[in-house]
């Protein structure tokens, strides 16, 4: 596949009509899988010259958007950008910011850092 657009259309048909249901069931035990495909969703910083990345937890209830709003709200000023795993469900954290240098954001994101180091 050249881009995300073909796995985004598998992605999006699994969560509406019918399929939510079973969709659902099956993504409350996300934990149990390994792995993940994330899509960029804002930000355009280059991924080369990220030093860190910051594994964040959204909280249940609050819609999507809020939340990434709250994110910039906490990052603004920053050179980052925001990706959120899809499809393929694993053990890490739902979202991760890249970034230059070591964000402090609160602890109600449940922050998980890891230092980069480029592989040339």
């Amino acid at each position: 596949m050249d881009d995300f657009s073909t796995l985004g259309a598998l992605n999006d048909a699994a969560t509406v009509g019918e399929t939510r249901e079973p969709h659902d069931s099956i993504a409350k035990d996300y934990l149990k899988g390994a792995g993940g495909v994330f899509k960029l969703i804002s930000g355009d910083f280059k991924l080369r010259e990220a030093r860190f990345a910051t594994w964040v937890e959204k909280a249940i209830g609050p819609p999507y958007q809020s939340y990434y709003e709250e994110v910039a709200r906490n990052v603004a000023g920053r050179s980052v950008d925001l990706w959120r795993r899809q499809m393929v469900l694993g053990p890490s954290p739902q979202f991760c910011l890249h970034s230059e240098e070591n964000l402090r954001i609160p602890d109600t994101f449940r922050p998980v850092v890891s230092e980069l180091e480029p592989v040339r």
